[in-house]
């Protein structure tokens, strides 16, 4: 059976198989480590799940899921349809070499992407969802403040736990959701659609679910759209892994500092009017189109994704 094989499938097949594989991996790696967690941990994530016990080796069994969880949902799967359904793996994912050129566009792109979600989540906050009922409502806000306060029991005042942290709550979903969201799902979708545009969107929609913050959705759907679009005019995947991966960083470090020396940075942006934000922004947009325009990076990957 040889690389790329199926590659001649139509769009909703690949479709069809990739969620399938997401799916399959999801089951089957949740289950693993389950009884994996119990077995090295004496563990039950049942527990954590109600909110209970976040002791020291729940913690790490947690950790140990989460990053299975990445792996098994998104990694694997990712791997898996780029054998059968793609001649060329790193092509097909756009994972060439990062020129010169594009790491210099890295920076002012985070910029953008970082002060803009600061903004897309107070706006988010001050949305009325009372229409979604008490109950539901309710709910979401439970969910998400367990999932921060989880987070937020991860990581420690040691270095060496940051260090763990920064590869599980940083790196690992940085490589895994971008393979996936930006990789495949972006493109596949853009092909099914015949628009780029709606491929973003659509793609950027599934991530930001996924993720299940609703408090901070318009955060997390500005970043996907965002990416994706870092992806199609850098036509390179890499350069939104390395974004992703920055922000996930600096989420680690606000919780670290905060716990290491007592300064809250979360507090500070809170307190930064929100025009700072806005200069700082639009400064690093001009920036990000001159960077693009002196490297001729307008003409992405539309014959790519439509072809």
């Amino acid at each position: 059976m040889k690389n790329g094989y199926l590659h001649e499938k139509s769009t909703v097949e690949k479709l069809f198989y990739f969620f399938m594989l997401c799916l399959i991996g999801k089951l089957f790696f949740s289950g693993l480590s389950y009884y994996a967690s119990n077995w090295i941990f004496n563990c039950d994530l049942n527990t954590i799940i109600i909110g209970k016990n976040l002791e020291t080796n729940t913690l790490r069994a947690y950790k140990f899921a989460a990053v299975l969880d990445q792996i098994g949902t998104f990694f694997i799967p990712a791997l898996v349809f780029c054998y059968f359904f793609s001649k060329s793996f790193l092509d097909y994912l756009t994972l060439h070499s990062l020129k010169k050129s594009l790491v210099l566009i890295v920076p002012a792109s985070f910029v953008i992407m970082y002060f803009s979600s600061i903004l897309m989540l107070e706006i988010n906050q001050k949305i009325d969802f009372s229409f979604l009922g008490d109950e539901i409502l309710a709910s979401f806000t439970e969910n998400q403040e367990l999932l921060e306060k989880i987070h937020y029991s991860f990581i420690g005042i040691s270095y060496s736990n940051l260090a763990g942290c920064i590869l599980v709550m940083a790196f690992v979903p940085a490589i895994c959701e971008e393979l996936v969201f930006r990789g495949i799902l972006q493109q596949l979708l853009s092909k099914w659609f015949n628009n780029i545009h709606l491929g973003i969107v659509f793609s950027a929609v599934v991530f930001a679910v996924l993720h299940f913050q609703f408090l901070n959705l318009l955060a997390l759907l500005f970043i996907g759209i965002f990416l994706g679009y870092i992806v199609c005019i850098t036509n390179n995947l890499w350069t939104s892994i390395i974004l992703h991966f920055l922000y996930n960083l600096i989420s680690v470090f606000t919780i670290f500092i905060e716990k290491k020396s007592g300064f809250n940075l979360q507090h500070f942006t809170e307190k930064t009017p929100n025009y700072i934000f806005s200069i700082v922004g639009l400064v690093s947009l001009l920036c990000l189109i001159a960077l693009l325009r002196k490297n001729n990076l307008f003409s992405s990957t539309k014959e790519k994704y439509l072809q």
